[in-house]
């Protein structure tokens, strides 16, 4: 999906996976996600940036890419299984009868063939959306159970191959559903490095009770988004990336018909006074 969704913008993702091209291992899969990832960052005139991410929606695109290319496939030569290619975010596509038993699964075409460790379980699994997933881990990770113990007993009773509740064992729910989701949906890339990835970096128990995020932020956070753009690299991109929103913001606006003078326009002349190596908190 997204890969068409990139083809629709102009952004030419054909020169990343060209037409008919097939892939043997899981990390070529892989490779060409994060390629189609960074093609979508750096082309897209609306990379979201807000007064909250600005260095630190650059150093979580560079360290998702990093961490993830380098670390987190388990298998390579598969298995590769076919998947539903809105499966992992939308529950609407699922069909079930007056007593809620599952009738059938629609629309098919964005279904995909992709290594056995994209098929993760849904985000919705409690009712709701990525962000909730996030914040409600301990609810999450319930339902995965249930989930995972009514698989077992399916692979039982009908006497096939317990291949998928034998991989979802080894899992940690949140964070490889996270981390998908991520893959397949760039968007998400920020909030899956921030609330998972990057706590799990730095060894901290964010649910402890006596853990201070916004002391943690200061003392730990902010000085490494600092280092991290002393570099010319880092400082050149987010300046380009900021005049592309606001071009953005201005053609928006103008498109739907609004006044000149917005909350984002606010955001943008505070830019404009600070600089953009410095001005934004996160």
């Amino acid at each position: 999906m997204n890969m068409a969704l990139q083809q629709l913008e102009g952004y030419r993702p054909d020169k990343i996976i060209k037409r008919k091209n097939t892939f043997k291992t899981a990390s070529g899969f892989l490779k060409a996600l994060l390629q189609l990832s960074q093609n979508q960052f750096i082309q897209s005139p609306d990379a979201q940036l807000d007064q909250l991410r600005g260095r630190s929606l650059l150093y979580a695109h560079q360290q998702f890419h990093h961490l993830i290319g380098k670390n987190w496939l388990a298998y390579d030569e598969g298995p590769f299984v076919l998947v539903h290619g809105d499966f992992t975010l939308q529950d609407y596509n699922v069909l079930v009868d007056e007593d809620f038993n599952v009738t059938g699964v629609i629309d098919w075409q964005w279904s995909f063939v992709m290594p056995l460790q994209f098929l993760v379980p849904p985000v919705w699994l409690t009712g709701s959306h990525f962000d909730f997933m996030l914040d409600s881990v301990d609810w999450y990770t319930e339902e995965f159970r249930r989930l995972l113990e009514h698989i077992k007993k399916l692979e039982r009773s009908l006497g096939i191959s317990a291949k998928l509740s034998t991989v979802w064992e080894c899992i940690t729910p949140t964070t490889e559903v996270a981390v998908v989701t991520a893959l397949l949906h760039p968007n998400y890339i920020y909030h899956t490095f921030w609330d998972v990835l990057y706590w799990q970096l730095q060894g901290v128990a964010v649910d402890a009770e006596d853990f201070d995020e916004l002391q943690y932020s200061r003392d730990h956070t902010i000085p490494l988004l600092e280092a991290f753009m002393n570099s010319e690299i880092s400082r050149s991109l987010l300046i380009r990336k900021v005049k592309e929103q606001e071009k953005f913001w201005l053609s928006e606006a103008q498109y739907f018909g609004q006044a000149k003078k917005t909350a984002k326009d606010d955001y943008t002349e505070v830019l404009r006074v600070r600089g953009a190596g410095s001005c934004v908190a996160g």
